[in-house]
Order: C-alpha cells, then sequence, then structure tokens
C-alpha cells in the first residue's frame, strides 16, 4: 500500500500506478514485438492459413477484422495465444459459429506508425475480393 504526501494510505502498489489512477489515464504499452528475427516466420505462416481460410477482412485505421472457415479455428487459437504474447500492445478479440471464426484485432494510437507492417501479414495476398 502506497502513502501520499500527508502520509494518507492509497489503494495503490506504487507512485506510478497512483499517478495513473488518479489521473486515470492508462499506461502507455510498448509497442514491440518480441519475436525479433521470428518476425519473418511468423508472417509466413499467419499469410499462409489466410491464403488457405480467410474469407472476408475489413480495416479500420488500428482495426483489423477478419472472418476465417470454421476448419482454421484451432490453428487460430494457437496464433492468437502466440501473438497476444509477442505483441501484448495489440487486443486480440474472437469468437466463432458453426461455420466460421471472426478476429478482430485492435492496435493502440502509439501503434498507428507500424500497424500497417503487422496487419498486412494477416490479409491473404491472393486475389478474393478481399479488401
Amino acid at each position: 500500500m502506497e502513502t501520499n504526501s500527508e502520509n494518507i494510505a492509497t489503494d495503490t502498489c506504487c507512485s506510478t500506478c497512483g499517478s495513473a489512477a488518479r489521473d486515470n489515464i492508462e499506461p502507455t504499452p510498448v509497442i514491440a514485438c518480441s519475436l525479433g528475427n521470428g518476425f519473418k516466420k511468423r508472417a509466413e505462416n499467419i499469410e499462409a492459413l489466410g491464403q488457405r481460410a480467410l474469407l472476408a477482412s475489413q480495416r479500420e485505421p488500428l482495426r483489423l477484422q477478419l472472418t476465417y472457415s470454421k476448419e482454421a479455428l484451432s490453428t487460430l487459437q494457437n496464433l492468437v495465444a502466440k501473438e497476444a504474447e509477442c505483441c501484448p500492445f495489440l487486443d486480440f478479440a474472437w469468437q466463432h459459429s458453426d461455420d466460421k471464426v471472426d478476429l478482430t484485432i485492435t492496435a493502440p494510437k502509439s501503434a498507428a506508425a507500424i500497424i500497417d507492417e503487422l496487419f498486412d501479414s494477416f490479409v491473404a495476398k491472393i486475389d478474393r475480393g478481399i479488401a
């Protein structure tokens, strides 16, 4: 428990958390992928999955909505777990039905400069009318 300048206990674990909580400001996430040299191989795997199973995509500046065939479910579950680990600044939300899997990836504003490179690997580079 942290104390303030008047020696009154606050509900924060440290002064950094206290100032963020007081100011109602979320900490800025670090915009970095932990894969390093492994990024190229991961991007190739993501692209291959897109070529096999991507049905539709919709891009907004900081959000990518993807629809995959239902056969991609287990692969996507594994992929989302790995991506959330190496790129914790991205938010991954997915849901599935009997015939498809929807995945939404959202990036913070601070990732705007690099998000095109990250999102590009998720959209298959084949002509299926996907935009």
